[in-house]
């Protein structure tokens, strides 16, 4: 399945609320932020050992940390997780470099969730069962 990568620029000074990301309730495993981080427009260099945390705040008032990757050329890479978009309405994120005992987080920014129309419980056709069945057994098997 295609890997849906939203690209933003994170400042550390500066509001990041232009930095909005819609996504749809209930996906899983697909879509992606990969983010350069800047301190007031300037690039922040991002060492290659240095951890990565995308910390998010639900509109339900859950929140929770996903861990995330440094890639090559320095930008970071996020996901935004099912337990993210298990609730439509704004998820208030930001993401923290860890790198010793060094921690720069940047300024929030929001994934606007939009709600599902089908919330995968009441399939009630058999031919869309068997369908389903033999998709999630062709992903179970991928994933060992």
């Amino acid at each position: 399945m295609a890997k849906i990568i939203k690209e933003l620029t994170l400042d550390v000074m500066r509001d990041n609320d232009s930095s909005t990301v819609a996504a749809k309730q209930n996906d899983v495993d697909s879509r992606f932020i990969r983010a350069s981080i800047t301190s007031d427009r300037r690039a922040v260099e991002i060492s290659p050992t240095a951890s990565v945390v995308i910390d998010a705040f639900r509109p339900d008032g859950e929140s929770s940390g996903f861990i995330g990757t440094v890639e090559v050329d320095g930008t970071v890479t996020v996901p935004i997780t099912a337990w993210m978009l298990k609730v439509s309405g704004t998820v208030k994120c930001d993401i923290s470099v860890y790198d010793g005992t060094e921690r720069l987080t940047t300024m929030p920014f929001y994934v606007n969730v939009e709600e599902s129309l089908y919330d995968g419980q009441g399939i009630e056709d058999s031919e869309q069962l068997g369908i389903l069945s033999s998709l999630m057994a062709e992903v179970q098997k991928i994933r060992e």
